[in-house]
């Protein structure tokens, strides 16, 4: 048989299986090479290689030795063997893994290898392991081991003071990578007792039975040249967010030369297992959870959250500049709230701040945060206005904001004129920011739709050049390709789509309409992107259609990004793909223009982990607030744990019946009693003829630019038009409503649904 008829190695397999009875690769010829001239396998001195040898030359066998570089001839039974096999399939279909093997591997019940064996063969996956130099020598672990599947490609090597502890690492690091989580979420009975991480970060695990360790297995921390804070000169805070808390604490202690340890008792207590954390020789917090890994990790959780809170910004300062002092302020303000929380520090998080700064020179202080990263399902959209329909941190941190200006503007109608950030203003009735107050955004990671979407993935150190554009405040728009620019929608959170991240175009050539039905029978939920988002705060202020009856646009200063940042592509998405005309189109005397803010990124980055999933859990904090509150973005209401709840309903204190509420409020303070007749949340906002004269010039204008179709931005319907507005202070208590408390006799029901919601309104 010529070679190029040669069978596969899976076919090869099968006769040896005929043979033997077994899949395993045969450690002895088989029956059907005998007399054919060729010995018994030889191992190889190369790591797990193995070769069959002949008396005069090497044959071609199918799956255990390299092709000949010419045509060979295979053995005359081996080619008989083969007949009535080729006609079979190289690989079966891949059947469903058991989510028991997950577990057991998880658990430490099951061996590593064995369990990334078991997994890679119900997947199809080749998978092989090859023995190595060690990356990092050191006096105990002297042998390496690296897992390499085939078509993903080699993970990072695993060590230890026997070729089999280094396989089994190398497993462990392979599978956790595989399943999308880290070597702490993965039980090691080895870690009972202490663990100690020395001041260089190389790991000790001494048994809590020994008092001193006669071999301490000394394990260094696996690099892979990735980014640690200490060392780079950036604040451990900035880098913490996507980290689990073990690394997030190892990388703090490691980058200050600290020991620290993480002691774990054997015997679970009242509250179940106990770990506790030790840095520098002080105890610095413990925690208790039911098995050992939540137990360290929650232990860990707890340090990192009281380390980052009292890490003083201002030892560092002066080292930092504003887009660097923005990214610290916002995850120090984390950090701290987390304490509250931290069950829900795992997974990757979005984080947004508003940050205000009441003179030049003033480093800033967080007064609105959000995280998040998820809409609300079509299915849990609600008609009373109790629910967040979208929790991506930009919008939740915006909705925050509102609540700091809603209390800022309580006080100055209260008399507190001196502390207010709200003055009076020539010339004009309401209210404006006193002179030198401004407003600064950071966000994590560049906003979903044209800001992100073309971003490079990989970041380089900023130039030179780089810090002189964003110190300068010049904005320098990317116009490469006619998708650059175009509006995009959020993607619903399913089962196509398992977290809920992404963005797709709007439809210019089609009419872009969804109905009340059409959504209910599951059409997909369409909310407006990020990017477009702030380019339209960037045209009517963060303040909104309501705060407008009362304040002059508010816009931001500055807009800082943490990774995904690219000048050319930020500057259009969110302000360049609009004419500067549109300024000379707005009312005048209104306040409203075309807002160009400085916007930059910080000086070093983290890069994302691909492999960690982000939750549905979305956090919102606004200035004195004593709890955070946690929502489920899916729902769009508070979770049951929530520090801060309103009321068993769930209503989240950023919904829209909650600002209805503190809008009426606010209009009997500042004795604006035509306000109070609006009939409700929807003509309330109606009834500001600037800023819905503004809006339908943007609208205008977009259209114009030819970013989307006229469909996308009609008035067909809003949301707003759908929440009711017979509103007691009984019902600002947050208790479930009944159908009568909704006033059917004074809303007609073209008022409460409509047929048609565009584009806009459903943001």
């Amino acid at each position: 048989m010529a070679h190029g008829d040669g069978i596969s190695k899976d076919m090869f397999y099968q006769i040896s299986l005929q043979q033997q009875g077994g899949l395993r690769r045969p450690t002895t010829a088989p029956k059907c090479l005998e007399g054919t001239g060729i010995k018994a396998p030889t191992m190889s001195r190369t790591a797990h290689t193995t070769a069959y040898t002949t008396q005069r030359e090497q044959k071609y066998i199918p799956g255990l030795t390299q092709a000949p570089p010419s045509s060979a001839s295979l053995p005359p039974t081996l080619a008989t063997q083969t007949q009535g096999i080729t006609q079979q399939p190289a690989k079966s279909t891949p059947k469903k893994v058991p989510k028991a093997l997950i577990d057991a591997f998880l658990s430490g019940k099951k061996n590593p290898v064995s369990a990334i064996m078991e997994y890679s063969s119900m997947v199809r996956y080749t998978t092989t392991f090859h023995e190595t130099s060690v990356d990092h020598p050191s006096i105990v672990d002297r042998f390496a081991n690296y897992c390499e599947i085939e078509g993903i490609g080699k993970f990072p090597q695993g060590t230890g003071k026997t070729k089999k502890e280094a396989k089994t690492n190398a497993a462990k690091i392979a599978f956790t990578a595989l399943l999308g989580v880290e070597e702490d979420d993965v039980e090691d009975e080895k870690e009972s007792g202490k663990v100690l991480f020395d001041s260089h970060g190389r790991k000790i695990v001494m048994k809590s039975n020994v008092n001193e360790p006669s071999r301490p297995a000394v394990q260094e921390e696996d690099t892979n040249d990735e980014y640690i804070p200490g060392a780079h000169g950036q604040s451990t805070s900035i880098a913490a967010l996507s980290k689990n808390p073990v690394s997030v604490l190892h990388e703090y202690c490691q980058s200050r030369k600290k020991p620290f340890t993480i002691e774990i008792e054997d015997i679970p207590g009242q509250s179940g297992f106990s770990a506790t954390v030790h840095i520098d020789g002080m105890r610095v917090a413990s925690a208790a959870a039911p098995n050992k890994k939540d137990a360290k990790r929650e232990a860990a959780d707890v340090a990192v959250s009281i380390l980052l809170a009292y890490d003083k910004p201002e030892e560092v300062k002066e080292e930092l500049g504003h887009y660097d002092k923005m990214a610290a302020l916002s995850h120090s303000c984390l950090h701290k709230h987390l304490m509250a929380v931290p069950e829900h520090y795992a997974g990757r998080k979005i984080l947004a701040t508003f940050i205000i700064k009441r003179t030049p020179n003033d480093d800033g202080e967080v007064v609105a945060m959000g995280t998040g990263n998820t809409c609300i399902t079509g299915d849990r959209l609600s008609m009373d206005g109790r629910t967040l329909n979208d929790c991506h941190a930009e919008v939740i941190a915006r909705r925050s904001l509102l609540r700091y200006l809603l209390k800022e503007l309580k006080m100055f109608y209260e008399g507190s004129i001196v502390h207010s950030i709200f003055e009076e203003k020539e010339g004009t009735t309401k209210l404006g920011l006193k002179e030198h107050i401004s407003f600064h955004l950071y966000i994590s990671k560049a906003p979903c739709g044209d800001a992100a979407l073309f971003s490079p993935r990989q970041e380089n150190p900023l130039s030179d050049a780089d810090l002189e554009l964003m110190n300068s405040g010049a904005h320098y728009p990317t116009f490469q390709h006619d998708t650059q620019g175009n509006l995009r929608t959020k993607i619903e959170l399913g089962a196509e789509n398992e977290d809920g991240e992404g963005t797709i175009p709007v439809d210019k050539s089609r009419p872009y309409i969804q109905t009340w039905d059409g959504i209910m029978h599951g059409e997909r939920l369409r909310t407006m992107s990020c990017s477009d988002k702030l380019l339209r705060w960037n045209v009517l202020g963060l303040q909104g259609a309501l705060l407008s009856h009362f304040v002059s646009p508010v816009y931001v200063s500055s807009i800082s990004i943490g990774s995904l940042y690219d000048h050319g592509h930020l500057t259009r998405a969110i302000c360049c793909r609009l004419p500067d005309e549109l300024t000379h189109q707005v009312p005048p005397n209104s306040g409203f223009y075309l807002s160009h803010p400085h916007v930059g990124r910080v000086t070093h980055y983290d890069p994302s982990r691909d492999v960690e999933k982000s939750n549905t859990l979305s956090i919102n904090w606004s200035h004195e607030d004593d709890k955070v509150e946690v929502v489920d973005a899916r729902i769009g209401k508070s979770t049951p744990r929530s520090p801060f709840r309103t009321s068993a309903s769930g209503a989240s204190r950023l919904c829209k019946m909650g600002f209805y509420h503190r809008f009426k409020e606010l209009a009997k303070l500042a004795k604006r009693y035509k306000l109070l007749d609006a009939k409700n949340y929807y003509e309330a906002k109606m009834m500001n003829k600037d800023y819905q004269t503004t809006k339908r010039i943007l609208f205008s204008v977009i259209e114009n630019t030819g970013y989307v179709g006229k469909s996308c931005l009609g008035d067909e319907l809003s949301w707003d038009e759908m929440f009711w507005y017979e509103m007691s202070w009984d019902e600002l208590s947050w208790d479930e409503m009944s159908w009568d408390e909704m006033s059917w006799d004074e809303l007609s029901w073209d008022e409460l649904l409509g047929d048609e919601l565009s584009w806009d309104e459903l943001s």
